[in-house]
């Protein structure tokens, strides 16, 4: 229950709520997002940097 509160207060922090909300997300868009994420943690959980450092690397990229 700790975790919750801490990661709700992060989404409370103004700067990142402007900083989410210039990223518009259609269907498709979230759908890719959310791939990406689940291929991140795959790779984090396998411990496979030569994996991990590229995904990292898309989050960064604005398309």
């Amino acid at each position: 229950m700790c975790r919750r509160s801490k990661l709700e207060g992060v989404w409370d922090n103004p700067v990142q709520r402007l900083i989410s909300r210039s990223y518009p997300l259609d269907d498709a868009k979230l759908e890719r997002v959310a791939n990406d994420h689940r291929k991140i943690l795959a790779a984090a959980r396998a411990n496979d940097l030569e994996a991990l450092i590229p995904l990292l690397d898309l989050c960064h990229q604005k398309d």
